[in-house]
């Protein structure tokens, strides 16, 4: 990629992470992997969201707190240690008036 700056690595709970920028974007990387970004609002150019690449993007902050709560973000996704477990479907529970014989 051209026009990236890189960052010098630095370490976050015993894992390495450096961040990159083409000033409009800062992407955090974890063994060469992008697994967070850094945007600038369309409408607010000084202000940031944090896009975790799953199409949906936070709050406004500014650009260290966005920084900061992507590493944090990250972070904990990857000390999950066994995958989140999908809620069960609700069943529709039969009505009580139809479980009593009529009478």
């Amino acid at each position: 990629m051209t026009g990236w700056q890189t960052f010098k690595p630095f370490t976050y709970r015993g894992r390495a992470y450096h961040w990159r920028t083409d000033r409009s974007r800062w992407e955090l990387l974890v063994a060469g992997r992008v697994l967070a970004s850094v945007v600038t609002d369309a409408v607010y150019p000084n202000m940031w969201r944090i896009d975790l690449g799953d199409g949906a993007l936070s709050d406004l902050v500014n650009l260290t707190r966005a920084k900061d709560a992507a590493v944090r973000l990250v972070d904990a996704s990857l000390n999950v240690t066994k995958p989140l477990r999908r809620a069960l479907p609700v069943r529709e529970m039969e009505s009580p008036a139809t479980l009593c014989p009529p009478g």
